[in-house]
């Protein structure tokens, strides 16, 4: 519902120096960078914000969630990639150990780099331990620029909260943001599915977020 983009993410202690490296080589026309981190860690989010980034200087992008295109044939999905001034790859370790999605990803690397165009890859680790098949694949890999992304604690989930607010033009109060943390799974994505349905449950009510609202909504009034 929300867009994701580097306005509405945290950048905190435990993320900034990938933020601050990913939003450089933005700037450049050839590079390659592999973020991992553990889920909700931000990695999608991240990837889908530089290519709106670069889609609103008139760059072309592609960005392709692979941990949902398995079944589909890599060579045609990659087909001609190597021309867009960047290629998201995200979840890559969902397609390695498959031998025709690690082929195509070499392929596409290569000409990438050919091209002198932009290559982004997201994994929930590094090169050295996705088990990588294909020699000439892992090599590659292992070569880019590989960085880390942190996922955030308790009280950084709480500002990001309130951030992706603000981004919707929602008032979340600090007391509220913690009560909905305290009673949700803490994942990010949970975190923002439950602020997708207290968005949509306000506009139709005409009412703010508040502790007795957000209880109404999430049926966990048991009083």
């Amino acid at each position: 519902a929300d867009e994701a983009s580097f306005d509405n993410f945290l950048v905190c202690d435990s993320n900034r120096l990938c933020v601050e490296r990913l939003r450089a080589l933005l700037e450049r026309s050839h590079w390659t960078l592999l973020l991992h981190g553990a889920s909700d860690s931000g990695r999608s989010h991240l990837l889908t914000a530089s290519c709106q980034y670069l889609e609103r200087q008139g760059a072309g992008t592609a960005y392709f969630p692979l941990a949902e295109l398995r079944d589909c044939p890599p060579a045609e999905l990659f087909a001609g990639l190597e021309t867009r001034a960047l290629v998201c790859l995200d979840d890559i370790d969902a397609v390695i150990g498959m031998p025709d999605w690690e082929e195509a990803l070499f392929h596409l690397y290569n000409r990438i780099v050919e091209n002198a165009t932009g290559l982004l890859l997201a994994a929930r680790k590094p090169p050295a331990d996705l088990g990588i098949v294909l020699p000439d694949l892992r090599s590659r890999l292992q070569a880019a620029l590989v960085l880390g992304l942190a996922g955030l604690d308790d009280d950084e989930k709480l500002l990001a909260l309130q951030l992706r607010a603000r981004d919707r033009g929602m008032t979340l109060e600090p007391e509220v943001a913690r009560f909905i943390l305290l009673r949700n799974a803490r994942g990010m994505s949970s975190l923002i599915e439950t602020l997708d349905r207290l968005d949509s449950a306000t506009l139709e009510a005409g009412r703010r977020i508040s502790i007795p609202f957000v209880k109404s909504v999430l049926g966990r009034d048991k009083s």
